[in-house]
């Protein structure tokens, strides 16, 4: 394989070209992570775009909740403030397997 300037790689053999590298947005349910997730969001070529895409929907299903980063491309999703702040979402983002 050949990586080009945009940084995709190419398959020689079939001409067919895939991203280097793409990450995924997951919201998921804190009190049961293995649920379905509640959003998700694909193929994003950076990781700042896979979390502005998840800063878009939850500034749009609920523009008061907030994300505090807890390291490792992982984000609590609050909502409320003060005694009834609560943890609502997990945010996740990572290279697909």
């Amino acid at each position: 394989m050949n990586t080009t300037a945009n940084g995709d790689t190419a398959n020689q053999a079939s001409g067919k070209r895939h991203p280097a590298v793409s990450y995924s947005a997951t919201i998921t349910d804190p009190q049961d992570p293995d649920a379905m997730p509640m959003w998700e969001s694909f193929d994003h070529p950076a990781i700042q775009d896979a979390l502005q895409a998840a800063r878009t929907y939850i500034h749009t299903a609920q523009p008061s909740d907030r994300l505090v980063d807890e390291g490792h491309g992982v984000y609590a999703i609050w909502t409320g403030t003060g005694r009834t702040s609560r943890q609502v979402g997990m945010l996740v983002i990572a290279q697909p397997e």
